[in-house]
């Protein structure tokens, strides 16, 4: 009896160690054998992530410039425009605006024309600047927008507005506590 719970009892103590030796082999594989490696991991990992997020956005941005002349016509009031820059901006219609998480269209004024998804509030000196991409906190987590002037195809004048937002936290993260990759330093 006691040879058999002395097997039982060095069995269970070999597979607890065949557990923890292959867990940290694991967690070695997927963070890095050391912190320097870990933060670089995830450096590059959000690095991948911005490249990514950012190349939806402009070409949502793009697709928004390309049709200045309806934003123009919503601008001046034309209801029917309107309506048809709600249904040009649908985030749905899209699959390159899968990773959009919102694209509101503002007038010259800067009062808002038509948007998709959840906006975030957008300081008005983002609005009036140039084109520029920055981070903002937002109550679900860390965004990276992307504001883009539109301006009229047959002169310089400025038409309106794109700004596109993409959610940088990733899914499932808590939006009020930092996550590692919301310290790294990204590259526009």
């Amino acid at each position: 009896m006691r040879r058999a719970l002395r097997r039982v009892a060095i069995s269970v103590l070999l597979a607890v160690a065949v557990v923890g030796v292959a867990g940290r082999v694991r967690i070695q594989q997927r963070l890095g054998g050391s912190d320097a490696d870990t933060a670089a991991r995830v450096h590059d990992d959000v690095q991948r992530r911005v490249r990514r997020l950012t190349t939806a956005l402009d070409g949502a941005a793009a697709d928004v410039a390309r049709d200045a002349a309806r934003v123009e016509r919503a601008a001046g009031g034309d209801g029917a425009e309107v309506v048809a820059l709600f249904a040009a901006i649908s985030l749905q219609a899209s699959p390159a605006r899968a990773e959009v998480s919102a694209l509101t269209i503002y007038g010259p004024d800067g009062s808002p024309l038509a948007w998709d998804g959840r906006p975030s509030p957008v300081p008005a000196e983002r609005l009036t600047g140039g084109a520029t991409a920055f981070l903002i906190r937002t109550p679900v987590g860390v965004r990276l927008v992307r504001v883009q002037p539109v301006v009229a195809a047959t002169s310089p004048r400025r038409v309106g507005v794109a700004v596109i937002e993409a959610d940088l936290t990733p899914a499932g993260a808590p939006a009020d506590e930092p996550w590692p990759g919301a310290l790294a330093p990204v590259e526009f």
